[in-house]
């Protein structure tokens, strides 16, 4: 073999390893690409998952604060109307206590 023999196959043996380096390193950036995308698909997704139990949790809180509430305003109003109730039935007493909205009712129990 002659010295340009020998240099063609060095360039080729040479071209070679970068081509095969390049496919390498191509397919490493695909690999990559596509964590990539499932990392974002799991961030919605636990994104999502978080909000629906943010929502139930105040779920669960309002329906506890309703019944607190509840609790606290029959108790305040069966003290206050015993005196004032005067032959009233205790069934329109009870239509009249479940007409009022609580959480626009202000129970305040410090004064």
């Amino acid at each position: 073999m002659g010295d340009s023999e020998t240099l063609a196959a060095l360039k080729r043996a040479y071209a070679d390893t970068i081509l095969n380096t390049t496919k390498e390193a191509a397919a490493r950036v695909l690999s990559s690409e596509k964590k990539t995308r499932m990392y974002q698909q799991e961030i919605v997704t636990v994104r999502d998952e978080a909000v629906n139990t943010l929502l139930r949790l105040k779920k669960m809180y309002d329906s506890k604060l309703l019944a607190i509430l509840s609790s606290v305003f029959v108790t305040l109003l069966s003290i206050m109307l015993p005196p004032a109730t005067n032959g009233i039935p205790a069934s329109k007493i009870l239509e009249i206590l479940t007409s009022f909205d609580l959480y626009g009712v202000d129970i305040n129990l410090c004064n």
